[in-house]
């Protein structure tokens, strides 16, 4: 699904951001969002220093929906090894309840904002790579702040043919930083679809 689904009223985007962190620190916000995901949505801004970032604010109630749907999960699993020797032997449930954990974190924003903090500083050092970035004071568990970082996916084949973009050396860089992520820092981005990463000419 990528971005493409469906966004939700500005007016629940609003009152989210109002509550957790303060209309009062941006000087402007647009109200159509960039993209909408399964969990959150994001909308450019500025602040009142000029910067210029995305908030993302988390669906209203998804965290109530999410664990509604684990549940029937884990119910489904349990018949399932109750019926199946395959299922017990294997540990189903098990593997369910370690997913449904791991998607219960990916709910809380203020934890993906300090994961991306540690993610920027861990590739600090690698040139061809900029990692967006946290303005913690503005992190909650529904809103997260950060750069707003304009670039092509790498599927816009007819945009990339205009940018005068060294191929060999992005891929290069991504092999690189995928072998750090992976083996040096046991610290990796686990969502590596195209809309997560963008080519700029000046990075």
């Amino acid at each position: 699904l990528e971005e493409n689904v469906p966004a939700f009223e500005w007016e629940k985007a609003e009152k989210i951001v109002e509550e957790d962190v303060g209309l009062e620190s941006f000087r402007e916000v647009d109200e159509e969002p960039l993209a909408a995901a399964s969990i959150a949505q994001v909308h450019k801004a500025t602040l009142q220093n000029d910067d210029n970032v995305v908030i993302k604010v988390k669906r209203p109630r998804i965290d109530e929906q999410v664990r509604k749907d684990l549940e029937i999960l884990k119910f489904f699993t349990k018949k399932a090894e109750k019926h199946s020797k395959v299922a017990k032997h294997s540990d189903a449930l098990k593997f369910v309840e370690q997913f449904a954990q791991w998607t219960e974190d990916e709910l809380d924003l203020q934890r993906e904002g300090l994961n991306a903090q540690i993610f920027k500083e861990n590739l600090e050092e690698e040139d061809n790579l900029y990692v967006p970035e946290i303005y913690p004071e503005l992190n909650t568990e529904r809103v997260l702040v950060m750069d707003y970082v304009e670039g092509v996916k790498c599927t816009e084949t007819e945009e990339l043919k205009e940018m005068d973009i060294a191929v060999e050396e992005i891929a290069e860089t991504a092999v690189r930083a995928g072998i750090k992520q992976s083996i040096i820092d046991g610290f990796f981005h686990a969502d590596p679809h195209p809309s997560n990463f963008l080519l700029t000419e000046d990075s």
